[in-house]
């Protein structure tokens, strides 16, 4: 018994001992833990203040207060070092020509401090913490003016005590050459790539009003800012910036207002015709309206031109029976802008954000009718092109507009009919060529022309062939010295509304009938994004290059 006893004393013992290290080992590792966890934010916070006190000096160095600064970051100097991290670039686009040129492309570097899987930094002016804004960079974005002086960092430093210095002048980018301030037709993309890149989407969020887009992949943020080319009403039914326009015989134009009635209630003598360049009515051509013309223009065979023609060339040649109302010279032909680069912003735009998926009769991004009619409802669709055979397409915009952004042909033929239901309007963006042939037609009830936009590239060949209808705009603009998507209107084919572009024939037996209603309606070329890009009139860009280096050995 006492035996038992002993030993039964010697094995609590033990288990008191061992439960007693266990729990002491505890502790001291969960108290090491603490203790790590708050020495390190420790460190963290120390390093925001210690890089925003070099943010300060950077500031004074790359804005020119001081040639050089020297900054100690204090008890910061394990983990700090000088990176390559990160790049911005800064493109503009001409939405006339959709040319884009890049106005910089620099590596900015980076001051990084780091614990453990916790990173501070300085970076283009500002300061960063694990993806948040510590202290922002040198952007600034006011009432439709973005400022801009990129600044990089480079050199090589081991300790905390830093020295910086300029890396050269200030370059300016823009405005310069041929950049000037203020600008129209121009989109403007900041983007930043690397570790803090979500520190950057945070503040273009915050402090811009432009669209900010995020590729996680890439690591990328970009700021869209657009001022885009200003939006006129179309004043006549045929405004063309062609070389050299032709009215063939039987060719006839006039006009009514889809506001008062349909075409057979309203039409009148109204019809409206503006040539950038050239015209000529032959073997009774009859334009029943007003003409204006920038370069020379020949009435004869019995064509006629009942009301004024304006002209700014040459006076009018009328011969061999054409006649003409009035004449004057002193005139301007109407040069609308191009829309190619809002074209190309709905392209991607779209392309990234649509609705497809809503809808069962649009598979991926391809077009598939079973039924007629094949009914499109309200929302942004993106298509790699436009063929229903002979199918017939409803736009139905009872619940909103629809808008169809073709990245390809649009092709109507086989007698189908695409038409616009419901209060709304259709918007129809084109890369392509457009072809309504075999009997297609497109219609909108009353002859409404102002509910349905077609907006091919300046590159693009739009044709109407032989006894097709249309209601509604074709606007496809060159702006300056282009003349615009190549419109073809053939024989019999009843156009409502009217035609901008590069026109430059209607056919024996071709008519346009313009709506006037045109005149008091403005192309859509940013309501349908969902996110349309803030506008931008001013741009100061400027590089400032830093370097860091160890400033004892400086």
């Amino acid at each position: 018994m006492s035996q038992s006893r002993a030993q039964s004393s010697v094995v609590g013992v033990a288990l008191l001992l061992g439960f007693t290290l266990l729990v002491v080992g505890a502790t001291v590792t969960l108290g090491y833990g603490a203790i790590s966890s708050s020495t390190d934010a420790v460190a963290v916070n120390q390093a925001e203040n210690s890089l925003s006190q070099f943010d300060s000096a950077a500031s004074e160095v790359a804005l020119g207060s001081s040639d050089a600064r020297r900054v100690d970051l204090g008890g910061t100097d394990r983990g700090v070092r000088v990176s390559d991290a990160g790049r911005l670039t800064v493109s503009v686009t001409n939405l006339s020509t959709g040319t884009p040129e890049t106005l910089v492309d620099e590596s900015l570097g980076a001051v990084v401090f780091s614990r453990g899987d916790r990173q501070v930094a300085y970076q283009g002016g500002g300061v960063w913490r694990d993806g948040q804004v510590v202290s922002p960079p040198e952007v600034h974005y006011t009432d439709g003016t973005l400022t801009l002086p990129v600044v990089t960092v480079h050199g090589a430093a081991s300790g905390s005590d830093l020295l910086v210095r300029r890396g050269g002048d200030p370059v300016r980018v823009f405005p310069t050459g041929n950049h000037s301030n203020p600008f129209t037709g121009m989109r403007v993309n900041v983007t930043v790539s690397g570790p803090y890149y979500e520190g950057w989407a945070t503040y273009f969020r915050e402090r811009t009003d432009g669209t900010v887009s995020v590729d996680e992949t890439e690591r990328t943020t970009t700021l869209t800012l657009t001022n885009p080319p200003p939006q006129t009403p179309v004043e006549a039914g045929v405004i063309s910036g062609a070389a050299g326009t032709t009215l063939q015989g039987g060719a006839d134009i006039d006009g009514y207002d889809s506001r008062e009635g349909d075409y057979v209630a309203t039409k009148a003598e109204t019809g409206r015709v503006s040539i950038a360049g050239n015209i000529a009515l032959s073997n009774g051509g009859h334009l029943r309206g007003n003409l204006t013309v920038g370069g020379t223009a020949t009435i004869d065979g019995g064509s006629t031109v009942t009301g004024a023609v304006h002209y700014g060339g040459s006076r009018p040649t009328v011969t061999g029976g054409g006649s003409v109302g009035t004449l004057s010279s002193g005139a301007t032909p109407l040069q609308p802008a191009s829309t190619a680069g809002a074209v190309r912003t709905m392209v991607d735009e779209a392309r990234s954000r649509n609705d497809n998926g809503d809808v069962s009769v649009i598979d991926g991004t391809t077009l598939n009718c079973d039924d007629d009619p094949c009914t499109i409802p309200a929302g942004t669709y993106y298509l790699s092109g436009f063929n229903p055979d002979w199918h017939d397409v409803e736009l139905n915009t009872t619940d909103g507009d629809v808008t169809l952004v073709v990245d390809g042909d649009f092709y109507l033929a086989n007698g189908a009919k695409l038409s616009v239901t419901g209060p709304g309007r259709g918007d129809v963006y084109v890369t392509g060529d457009v072809d309504v042939t075999g009997g297609g037609r497109v219609s909108v009830p009353g002859d409404d022309a102002t509910r349905f936009w077609l907006y091919p590239l300046p590159s693009s060949a739009v044709t109407f062939h032989n006894g097709v209808g249309y209601t509604g705009i074709v606007y496809g603009p060159g702006g300056g010295d282009q003349a615009g998507a190549t419109i073809t209107v053939e024989s019999g084919v009843h156009v409502y509304g009217a035609l901008v572009g590069n026109v430059r024939e209607l056919a024996n037996g071709a008519h346009v009938h313009y709506d006037h209603a045109a005149g008091a309606s403005l192309p859509d070329t940013v309501s349908a994004l969902e996110d349309p890009p803030a506008s931008i009139s001013y741009l100061h860009v400027s590089v400032e290059h830093l370097n860091v280096t160890d400033a004892r050995a400086g």
